[in-house]
């Protein structure tokens, strides 16, 4: 047994140093019970102790000291405590720390230093002087050793900034590339994979070097044939302790610790150790915080996604104001030129300034409400299709509504307008249909004409933006009809007329 020799304060009161010999405890006759009681309890503390003269020369240490430290007592005794020195903390605060003591008050603080094999470690200190009489006749340090702790807060504090930092991410492949970089550069778990949803299979984005080094590239997992898809379903994280235990043909290699933690309903973060049993509970907490920061995210990117496709659906609206626009100035224009000899026009260049508002109104508030129709009301289409037919220049052309009974739809009436007067301008100016008819459908309406149709090949592209078969037309008509039937809910489909000409139909969608 190695010999130590150390004091320790005598009995409160007294003044005197105790000596304590590591080879054995003094006779009872040479030490009080308070003394032995007290020489007990510190040796036994769970706190590294450390008891100096006013130099600051070590005079004891405990043995949670050594422990910590990884010195013997008789290493360290009559050196001072700048052995563990870690070079962190400068002139300044150990100046600050000996003012404080040296003036006979308390100092608490935390200290990062070193043990005797080089590795650092951190602790809370608290340092009180000892008196005697009135006089400071020493100092006695009590550690805490927070190494975990401060390590964790330090990696959480890390987990923050990469979060920050992936906040500028363009797309979700950057995002999970971002995740796993940042599991292997603050987490320290360099096997790692990050897989995201698409359909109803697990797809990896993002896998590290060093798995795919250990392991190879690392398949995609449907929901309901792997440990993967189970923690993406359950939405709980999962340890396996060692995955030569499951029952599933997929190799792993040599990495026998899995932990799988969900990233909400985006994917899954995986984290491989090549030891059985290698994650702490320490170690799942933090790989969560990283994935819920992940989620957050993946939502902020989805919002700015969204906002862009709805930025651009408002500059789509826009150019339906020029478009739904053009018709009734031509109306009204006309009639400006026919009012010195038909007065009675007058009425029916007013309805088309009226319905010039209309337009506008209705077209700023389909840009409010966005593309999903939010509020409808039981609409009479007989008299609506005829109320836009006389909206639109249709000479030599008629309209018919086919209906027995109330032909009645639940809509936006104000949409539905832009619909059909859409439809008649599309074909009486490109069809040159001589005949529209508008009727009832068993889930829906039709609105079809005689004119020259649209060929088979190109009736898929006909509600894409740009599409015209006119030297001047704005490819906007039939765009707009597509945007307020999706608006609706309803499915637009176009196909031939009996009398050859085109057939739009509406009907309700399913997913709606």
């Amino acid at each position: 047994m190695r010999r130590r020799s150390s004091s320790l304060p005598g009995e409160a009161g007294s003044g005197e140093w105790l000596r304590c010999d590591g080879s054995g405890i003094p006779p009872d006759h040479e030490r009080t019970l308070p003394s032995r009681m007290f020489k007990e309890a510190v040796d036994n503390a769970g706190h590294g102790i450390v008891f100096t003269r006013l130099d600051g020369t070590i005079e004891y240490v405990n043995p949670a000291f050594e422990e910590t430290t990884g010195y013997d007592a008789s290493e360290v005794i009559g050196e001072t405590p700048s052995i563990l020195k870690s070079g962190v903390h400068g002139a300044e605060f150990y100046s600050d720390l000996w003012g404080t003591i040296t003036d006979g008050e308390v100092w608490e603080g935390v200290l990062h230093n070193v043990r005797k094999n080089g590795d650092p470690y951190v602790i809370e200190q608290t340092i009180s002087p000892i008196r005697h009489e009135g006089q400071t006749v020493g100092y006695v340090a009590v550690n805490n050793e927070i190494t975990d702790m401060w390590e964790r807060e330090r990696k959480i504090e890390a987990l923050h900034e990469a979060t920050r930092e992936l906040l500028d991410s363009e797309n979700f492949d950057d995002v999970a590339s971002g995740v796993g970089i940042a599991t292997d550069a603050i987490l320290d778990f360099p096997i790692n994979v990050v897989r995201l949803r698409n359909g109803d299979r697990l797809e990896p984005v993002h896998v590290d070097e060093e798995t795919l080094e250990l392991i190879g590239d690392r398949p995609a997992y449907h929901f309901d044939e792997s440990p993967v898809g189970e923690v993406f379903k359950t939405g709980e994280p999962r340890i396996y302790e060692d995955v030569e235990e499951l029952d599933d043909d997929y190799d792993r290699g040599p990495v026998h610790s899995w932990l799988y933690v969900p990233i909400g309903s985006y994917g899954v973060i995986s984290v491989g150790q090549t030891q059985p049993n290698s994650f702490t509970e320490t170690d799942v907490k933090l790989v969560e915080i990283l994935a819920t920061n992940a989620e957050t995210v993946f939502r902020s990117l989805e919002h700015e996604q969204e906002l862009a496709r709805e930025n651009e659906r408002l500059e789509q609206f826009a150019k339906t104001v020029s478009h739904d626009l053009r018709n009734p100035l031509n109306v009204a224009e006309g009639t400006l030129e026919q009012m010195r000899e038909f007065t009675e026009q007058l009425d029916r260049m007013t309805r088309a300034h009226q319905r010039m508002e209309e337009v506008i109104e209705g077209v700023l508030t389909l840009a409010r409400q966005g593309q999903r129709v939010e509020e409808t009301e039981i609409v009479d289409m007989s008299k609506l299709a005829s109320d836009c037919w006389s909206h639109v220049s249709t000479p030599g052309a008629a309209l018919a509504v086919e209906s027995n009974d109330e032909f009645l739809v639940e809509a936006d009436e104000t949409r539905c307008k832009h619909l059909f007067e859409n439809l008649f301008r599309n074909a009486i100016t490109h069809g040159n249909a001589t005949m529209v008819t508008v009727g009832p459908l068993e889930d829906g309406f039709f609105v079809e004409d005689d004119g020259t149709g649209i060929p088979a090949d190109e009736r898929a592209a006909v509600f894409d933006t740009g599409y015209t078969t006119a030297t001047y037309g704005t490819g906007l008509g039939l765009s707009i009809v597509r945007e307020i039937a999706e608006a609706h809910g309803w499915e637009a489909s176009l196909t031939e007329s009996d009398e050859g000409g085109a057939r739009f139909e509406f009907r309700r969608s399913r997913a709606y």
